[in-house]
């Protein structure tokens, strides 16, 4: 690594570590910089959800490379980091709470299933079969077996170690502070400890990133609008024990998930708030998950509580995520964003960033193109 990389990625999440995955295995040579530690803010706090996404729309076809690359992938990380993702084809329950959400249920299981998808209605007899932990009263589901999870909090840490193997830069404990600008071309980042020289910038430090554009355009940036590019949106997962048993699949119902995890334990989530940066965990919080895990899964009422944690995931002005150039900086990329969806979409994300470093236009990306908030 030479002392002035010719990338430079801010922030060291999923996307930052999948970026610099992807160009340190096709040589480019790349420093990845994080205030922090590494996957240790919304990466850590996500559920692992990889969701099946129907569809033509580029968002969906953005989704459906990147649980492709996840099922291509994820043994050669194994081999290039060391570390098991715990990646499962596991299936997705979409639970109806009630007759209308069954009547609702039904309808979209059969016209995702006319599409092509492997979506199906299961009956409450079938579902009792299928998990037997569920609460009895539930009239039955949507299962859709394409869905998958893997364990975000080793996912970062196994994409940086490989990237390392491949001769990436990483540096934790890094703030930056600016971005350099010369000559109508950005040089590099300012950061506390010094400045760090490169021919591109690649923005992808999650909640943060939304203030990062003030570097550029002063008070004309989206930040400083009614519409910012990107936002924190807080999210709230416990951890738990059950006492008497897991579920095979991940269950999503009301606004409630369940996550198993590996190790027997499951993840139970996941609140949604706009709350600035605030990271606590409330008694509120916990409270209003436990309650609607509850109605998921009486049993849990048992569970012991590993962990709590908050995360601030990057949302967006309009739920979508924002990758490709900045407007009137074309060696400044971002990528964030992504909102609720950062783990499925992060090896696609960082595929198709590694793409525009290597000259791509970005046709297909139209639809996430930052321009759309100046």
């Amino acid at each position: 690594m030479t002392d002035s990389p010719e990338v430079v990625i801010v922030g060291g999440g999923v996307i930052g570590a999948a970026v610099a995955y992807f160009l340190a295995k096709r040589g480019i040579p790349c420093s990845l910089l994080d205030k922090g530690r590494i996957g240790g803010e919304s990466s850590n706090a996500a559920s692992g959800i990889l969701s099946s996404s129907p569809g033509e729309s580029q968002y969906s076809r953005l989704a459906q490379r990147s649980l492709s690359l996840f099922h291509e992938l994820t043994p050669v990380i194994r081999e290039e980091s060391g570390i098991d993702i715990e990646f499962v084809e596991c299936g997705d329950l979409t639970l109806a709470m009630n007759e209308n959400d069954a009547i609702a249920l039904r309808g979209l299981a059969g016209q995702l299933s006319a599409m092509g998808d492997d979506v199906r209605w299961v009956g409450s007899d079938d579902l009792r079969e299928m998990e037997p932990l569920l609460n009895p009263a539930i009239p039955g589901g949507m299962f859709a077996s394409a869905s998958c999870r893997v364990n975000n909090q080793r996912l970062a840490s196994a994409l940086v170690l490989a990237a390392q193997r491949y001769g990436a830069e990483v540096r934790q404990g890094v703030e930056v502070t600016g971005i350099a600008v010369e000559n109508g071309r950005v040089s590099g980042v300012m950061q506390r400890q010094g400045f760090t020289g490169a021919n591109i910038v690649v923005l992808a430090a999650g909640a943060w990133t939304g203030a990062m554009d003030r570097w550029l355009y002063d008070d004309q940036a989206p930040s400083d609008t009614r519409v910012p590019m990107v936002k924190p949106v807080k999210g709230v997962n416990l951890n738990v024990q059950p006492a008497q048993g897991s579920v095979g699949r991940m269950i999503h119902g009301s606004w409630g998930i369940l996550v198993p995890r590996n190790d027997g334990s499951m993840i139970v989530g996941a609140t949604v708030e706009e709350a600035g940066f605030d990271t606590r965990v409330t008694a509120g919080d916990v409270h209003s998950i436990l309650g609607v895990g509850n109605a998921l899964m009486p049993s849990l009422r048992d569970a012991e509580i590993n962990w709590s944690i908050a995360g601030l995931r990057p949302g967006s002005g309009d739920d979508l995520p924002v990758i490709g150039r900045m407007p009137g900086y074309d060696n400044v990329l971002v990528a964030s964003g992504h909102y609720r969806n950062g783990i499925l979409l992060s090896l696609a994300t960082g595929e198709v960033v590694a793409d525009l470093v290597e000259g791509s236009n970005g046709q297909l990306l139209s639809d996430f193109d930052p321009e759309r908030f100046f």
